[in-house]
């Protein structure tokens, strides 16, 4: 089983009746669609979040795909 690595350390706070708790990492497992867009958006959002598949092929396509979403991003924030 592997896993990437999709962004960098951050904070959430979850509102709960018993107590505060701190998110710091999120783990997917699976990469399939839901997998790999539930992946992005914690990415996103700040989380360090692992994704991860038994099949090496299905990660490397998952990365590939989400440093195009990152570069199509960044070409828009360059734009006004």
């Amino acid at each position: 089983m592997g896993s990437i690595r999709l962004s960098a350390y951050s904070t959430h706070v979850c509102e709960t009746k018993i107590k505060e708790v701190t998110v710091e990492r999120v783990a997917v497992i699976g990469s399939g669609t839901m997998g790999s867009g539930v992946g992005y958006v914690t990415a996103l959002s700040g989380f360090e979040t692992r994704l991860y598949d038994i099949s090496p092929e299905a990660l490397a396509a998952i990365e590939a795909l989400l440093r195009t979403y990152r570069a199509e991003a960044k070409g828009r924030q360059a734009t006004p």
